[in-house]
């Protein structure tokens, strides 16, 4: 058989059988540094979160001038870091995000910059496959700890997300807690490293 039909088939069987995307977690050195995304997120450390905060993109996609960053709701700052860290331009809120943005990855697969999905506690009695179910929407920073609500790569290798959180505003915070775990609907990758 010639070596691009080897090539081919072997690049087919990846794709058809989901392979290529059940790959493990990229995992931080204890010696790299946040990822850039997370830094910028950072400088927002502590921001307020104000519910229908105004987004860096309107409705209709243009840049939106009377965007501040001196507040934040969830969707407005994955919109927010997502662009200006990432280069990704993602709809306007969490329902739309997790809609319209992206393709879904397994949890297991999670990989710095994707978009966590989370519904919340008035909405979690919705069937399960419901989008109106969304309530929260996070980026994933990687594997790590958190101190002082800030994102530190290694250590003990627990998931951690990059959030605007109605109880404290911007902050990293672990993923694998009973809270977290109990309100996780879906993962969607937005950016190939």
């Amino acid at each position: 058989m010639k070596k691009w039909m080897i090539g081919f088939m072997t690049t087919f069987t990846l794709i058809t059988t989901g392979f290529a995307q059940t790959a493990p977690p990229v995992v931080a050195a204890t010696t790299q540094s946040a990822p850039y995304f997370v830094t910028l997120g950072e400088k927002f450390y502590g921001t307020p979160y104000l519910i229908g905060a105004p987004r860096y993109f309107t409705w209709n996609g243009k840049i939106n001038p009377s965007f501040t960053g001196q507040s934040f709701d969830c969707s407005s700052f994955t919109q927010y870091v997502a662009w200006m860290g990432l280069g990704v331009k993602l709809s306007g809120t969490s329902y739309d995000q997790g809609q319209k943005d992206g393709y879904f990855i397994p949890k297991s697969s999670l990989r710095s910059g994707d978009l966590v999905f989370f519904t919340t506690k008035d909405k979690a009695s919705l069937p399960k496959g419901d989008p109106n179910r969304v309530g929260h929407v996070s980026l994933f920073a990687g594997y790590g700890d958190v101190m002082n609500g800030r994102f530190v790569p290694g250590g003990s290798y627990r998931p951690v997300m990059l959030e605007a959180s109605t109880s404290a505003g911007v902050k990293c915070v672990y993923m694998d807690t009973a809270y977290w775990t109990n309100y996780y609907i879906a993962s969607k990758r937005i950016v190939s490293w």
